[in-house]
């Protein structure tokens, strides 16, 4: 009770500081340590949740390769999509969204 009262707080961190964090991933750099992952395109993420919530994912960080999806035409939309526009940030709606109306 003396804690609650005085407002006063215990925190800690389970994984360690930005230093301590930074000296793993150089150890690991130095000593070519890197985790397992699977390259996966965006329309394939159901299937990496799903093993996910299966306990299939057998260790695996799944990482989405954004530039492999947007490159993928079956997984885009077919409404006129310009995949050199997406990469440069320009704009990517579909034109039939569009339409005007009488004021």
């Amino acid at each position: 009770m003396p804690l609650m009262f005085a407002r006063k707080t215990i925190t800690g961190s389970l994984i360690g500081g930005i230093k301590a964090t930074q000296e793993v991933i150089d150890f690991c750099n130095k000593h070519d340590i890197y985790p397992d992952i699977k390259l996966i395109k965006a329309k394939e993420l159901n299937d990496a949740w799903k093993a996910l919530e299966e306990g299939k994912g057998d260790g695996v960080r799944f990482v989405v390769d954004i530039k492999a999806s947007l490159e993928d035409e079956s997984f885009l939309p077919k409404c006129g999509w310009n995949i050199n526009a997406l990469l440069i940030g320009g704009p990517y709606r579909c034109l039939e969204s569009y339409r005007t109306s009488p004021e």
